[in-house]
């Protein structure tokens, strides 16, 4: 039943996706970049999350996103859980792959994550 959970969240987010890059919504790219960073995290996939996840707070820098402490607090420990799970050198080089990536670039990462999850 998870894997045809995950495979329609898949879909879902990349339908959204899609829909916010016609529109030119940045925080809406933002947004679903985050959601597919959770999908990857529950599929073990602790690069792609590092990746999508600094692509996706890229943008929210450039859009000067705020957040609430309480997410500010919940951001430093995923980063942390996920830091330690990568080691530090892996997380700093996806962090920073991702952060690199262009707009195009995270939506292409995001949709052939989409791909990945849609054949298993």
């Amino acid at each position: 039943m998870q894997q045809s959970d995950n495979a329609r969240v898949a879909r879902l987010f990349a339908e959204s996706l899609v829909l916010f890059r016609e529109l030119g919504d940045q925080r809406g790219i933002a947004e679903c970049l985050e959601g597919w960073s959770a999908l990857a995290r529950a599929q073990g996939h602790a690069e792609r999350v590092a990746r999508l996840h600094g692509a996706a707070e890229a943008l929210g820098t450039v859009m000067r996103k705020p957040l609430s402490s309480t997410k500010r607090t919940d951001l430093e420990h995923f980063i942390a859980a996920l830091r330690a799970q990568l080691g530090e050198h892996a997380f700093a080089v996806a962090w920073a792959a991702g952060q690199a990536l262009t707009l195009e670039q995270a939506v292409a990462e995001a949709l052939q994550a989409e791909a990945i999850t849609q054949n298993r």
